[in-house]
């Protein structure tokens, strides 16, 4: 039996989650959670989990059954209370593990049967005793039981299982004709029959949440979501997940929407076939194209028209409803822009149908109607089809990689409006003009060079224009795309054209530099929405990083390092307007992504260039300057507090030392008691993967840590393996910090540091086991003691974490020492300081981490045992030649 609810149903599964919700009684919190994802508000339910500290995050699928396994055996509720949703082949394991967990103790009895599964491919049994969880996976109204329904079952035997349903009836069936499976974790639940007060939902790469099970959230008491790093690197990428799975979830269920999507673009290229009939309809399959994308980016206008004032409450970004429980949906931008769907009606469409039902329109008048809409001549007005050479009609209807490259070959076929060699040509002068125009001039050292002048053709009027280009990159450098304003060539002002602001190529998840900062500049990132107002922040003489995001829904694409302050300079569209929640929505989202971020907006209504060209550039300093020393000042006083922000420049006060090692985190965790912190999976990953060490008992050191620590020179924040080395005493003294790279769990390209003071302290890796014979190893770089560790090798392991400071442990009286080095590091100095201390020392040189990923662990310790024996000869021997002082006796 399938896991999943026919589709035909799910629209009104999701209604009728909502209802179940709005009637619920269930805890409040998670009452909330569950109308924020029902209605698309990923990010804010999610957040709601998090502070709730209902989010478990671990570094692999199986930790994070296994974590969610142990939740269940702890729960508090009995186990008819307690519900999995998983996807299918986590829910057949976790399934078998707790009827295993609840078999051994002794919650099940009787006899044990074995049942063939049907529809397996092959022979597959699933085992079953009294106690055992099951859940119905069909109805049958003789029974009086619902597919998804759960039940215990009560007694079994050959010819019939007896069992009790959570609302407590009591059915006894045969278990040839009931189809039924072990029910302590399952897919997808009825929410008319499944009322759970403790729900546990393991999300793995997008699967977890879907509409029908929503509600179970809603009504429950206790919630947990579980998700691992594998598929889901952090918090930001599972509401990128869910939002996908969300959308794509809609886009599955709207069977009947797409079918008629679908009739409609048939009928529409058959209009078209009929009219190329006639040459005088000769271009009309390309003008159909053009109103295509044209209506796409206005689907919002149009929308309005037909329908008038939408919910406001109830629309979001990037979808708008209209009536009072928004009946009405209406896709306003991306892919599906213009795509819409009628709730109460059952039935959906693009734009032209919707024109065709509001007005009563043919397909034909629907046509004429929106080529009205957007200002595109009526069909009747022939024409003399033009030679594709215009820019803007390479970007129509080719692959994204085309469309890339038809950018970069713009750029460089446009002309430079800055700089010292300027190019005088009158496209560049009318740009500069525009530009003017809006109260902005070019400083010559300081303007960016992706923005240019360029002549785009416009397939309306038939024209070649000026325009503004504004060329974005991507985080590798290479532009993708470019977002253009038409210009009037005569006046410089904007072009009277029906779209004068048009993008090209790929925007999404690239970006306009418009200024970097200098060394001595605030390090702060500004992002503004169009390229005129980032422009107008550097024109009023703001400092730092400066960039456009072309669009506010690429704001949320944008990746920051750990610790980035961030303000989004954003436009004041009015105080009930949408764009107001999508931009507060947009910062939580960097702020999951770890950015420090802060939002702001001119007074007035408007965005930061009409505010230059009002009130001056002071009036813009005035905002934005003193959320840069609020920024900056936050950030300065919480470097030594927050751990992703631990400098790793040299610090020789070991307080500060101290303070650093309070903030770490230890290498070792339990899984099944605490969750590891992301810094510890990395170190613990690079150890397994360069070293390949990975034994847990030398993680479980207090002096190997993990921290967040925050490197000027890059500007970014790093996981990074920390050794913290003691003086005689036991002190805390310094700290070899080695920065990793959190995606790749290898040595980040940062140089490493030592912090505090490191000469004459250690860091203790192995202790001397007094079973054996006395010596100490002393190492120079962690990786090193850490694989003689590993090999077994008895003795005290020490790590100098400097050469120069191999010299200046204080041994005791004829104690052995052996120097385990790389063969680049010199040690006749440190071996005459020590012996003249009164050490036996010798000196053993070998990279010894690649004879234990090449050789194995005897190899390692081959090397240094013959040493160690040669030590206590030596020591043996000098014993026995020193003779004894005769004392006369008077």
């Amino acid at each position: 039996m399938t896991d999943k609810i026919n589709d035909s149903n799910n629209f009104n599964n999701i209604h009728n989650s909502k209802t179940d919700i709005e009637n619920s009684k269930a805890n409040s919190l998670n009452h909330n959670v569950a109308v924020k994802l029902i209605n698309g508000d990923i990010v804010d339910g999610i957040v709601l989990l998090s502070d709730n500290n209902s989010l478990r995050a671990d570094n692999t699928l199986k930790e994070s059954i296994n974590q969610l396994i142990n939740d269940w055996k702890n729960s508090k509720f009995e186990p008819q209370d307690r519900l999995i949703i998983a996807g299918h082949k986590e829910a057949e394991n976790i399934n078998q593990n707790i009827r295993n967990y609840m078999k051994e103790n002794g919650a099940l009895k009787g006899p044990e049967y074995s049942i063939l599964i049907s529809g397996a491919e092959s022979k597959k049994y699933a085992n079953y005793m009294a106690g055992d969880r099951i859940v119905f996976q069909a109805s049958n109204k003789d029974l009086q039981i619902q597919n998804s329904e759960f039940a215990t079952l009560v007694s079994i035997d050959e010819n019939k299982f007896v069992a009790k349903t959570d609302t407590g009836n009591e059915v006894s069936f045969d278990l040839n004709k009931i189809s039924f499976k072990h029910g302590y974790a399952t897919t997808i639940c009825n929410p008319q029959t499944a009322f759970k007060k403790d729900v546990y939902v393991l999300h793995n790469d997008g699967v977890g949440i879907e509409s029908s099970n929503i509600s179970m959230i809603g009504n429950a008491e206790q919630v947990r979501l579980y998700y691992n790093m594998q598929a889901t690197k952090n918090v930001a990428n599972l509401i990128e997940q869910l939002s996908t799975a969300k959308a794509n979830s809609m886009n599955s269920k709207v069977v009947e929407e797409n079918n008629n999507v679908q009739a409609n673009e048939v009928r529409q290229y058959q209009s078209a076939q009929n009219y190329r009939q006639n040459d005088y309809y000769s271009n009309s399959q390309e003008e159909l194209r053009e109103l295509k994308d044209q209506i796409a980016s206005r689907a919002e206008t149009i929308a309005c028209e037909l329908l008038g004032k939408p919910n406001e409450h109830l629309s979001k970004n990037e979808r708008m409803r209209w009536g009072n429980h928004g009946k009405i949906v209406v896709n306003i931008s991306g892919n599906r822009a213009g795509k819409w769907y009628d709730f109460s009606a059952g039935e959906g469409g693009d734009l032209f149908s919707l024109v065709q039902r509001e007005r009563g329109y043919s397909f034909f008048d629907a046509k004429e109607y929106l080529k009205s809409v957007v200002g595109m001549s009526n069909i009747s007005q022939r024409y003399q089809r033009q030679p594709r050479t215009n820019d803007s009609q390479q970007y129509i209807q080719q692959p994204e990689s085309i469309k890339i490259a038809n950018v970069q070959n713009l750029y460089e076929r446009s002309s430079k409006i800055h700089g010292y060699e300027i190019d005088k040509n009158p496209h560049a002068e009318v740009v500069n003009k525009y530009l003017e125009n809006r109260g902005i001039t070019f400083d010559k050292s300081t303007a960016s060079s992706d923005l240019k002048a360029s002549i785009l053709f416009d397939t309306q009027t038939r024209e070649n224009y000026p325009a503004f280009t504004a060329f974005a990159r991507n985080a590798k450098g290479e532009i993708t795309g470019v977002q253009a304003v038409y210009l009037n060539p005569e006046t410089g002002y904007k072009a009277d054209v029906s779209i004068n602001r048009r993008s090209f190529g790929k925007i999404s998840g690239s970006f306009i530099t418009i200024a970097k900062r200098n060394v001595n500049d605030p390090n702060i990132t500004i992002i503004a929405e169009g390229a005129e107002t980032a422009l107008s922040l550097q024109q009023a003489g703001i400092k730092g990083n400066i960039i456009a995001s072309a669009g506010i829904s690429n704001l949320t694409n944008y990746s920051p390092f750990p610790g980035e302050k961030i303000i989004i300079a954003a436009d004041n569209d009015g105080k009930n307007s949408l764009t107001n929640n999508t931009v507060i929505k947009f910062a939580k989202i960097l702020e999951m992504k770890e950015a420090i971020t802060c939002i702001v907006k001119p007074q007035e209504n408007g965005d930061f260039n009409n505010l230059l060209q009002t009130c001056g550039a002071q009036s813009i300093r005035d905002i934005i300057e003193p959320e840069i020393t609020k920024l900056t000042k936050a950030v300065e006083a919480t470097k030594l507090t927050q751990t992703e922000n631990n400098s790793i420049e040299k610090q020789n006060d070991i307080t500060n030392v101290k303070e650093l090692y309070n903030k770490s985190s230890s290498l070792y965790y339990l899984k099944q008691e605490e969750e590891a912190k992301l810094e510890a999976i990395v170190a613990n990953k690079y150890l397994e993967n360069h070293t390949e060490i990975y034994s847990s008992k030398i993680f479980d050191n207090p002096n190997l840590r993990s921290n967040m620590v925050f490197d000027e020179k890059t500007q970014k924040s790093w996981p990074a393996l920390t050794v913290f080395v003691k003086n005689e005493k036991g002190e805390i003294t310094g700290a070899k910090i080695l920065a990793l790279n959190s995606k790749t769990c290898n040595k980040a390209d940062v140089a490493e540091k030592s912090v505090g003071t490191i000469s004459g302290s250690f860091a203790e890796i192995a202790q001397q086991n007094s079973k054996y014979s006395p010596v100490t190893i002393i190492t120079k770089d962690i990786e090193t003691a850490l694989t003689i560790r590993q090999a077994g090798v008895e003795g005290k392991i020490l790590c100098a974490i400097e050469a120069e400071n191999l010299q200046n442990y204080n041994p005791g009286s004829k104690e052995k020492i052996i120097l385990a080095v790389k063969n680049d590091v010199n040690t006749e100095k440190a071996e005459k300081v020590l012996e003249d201390k009164g050490a036996i020392v010798c000196t053993v040189k070998n990279d010894f981490n690649n004879v234990l990923k090449t050789q194995g662990l005897y190899a390692v310790r081959n090397i240094i045992s013959p040493e160690i024996r040669k030590l206590t000869e030596k020591n043996e021997s000098i014993q026995t030649n020193i003779q004894p002082r005769l004392c006369l006796k008077i």
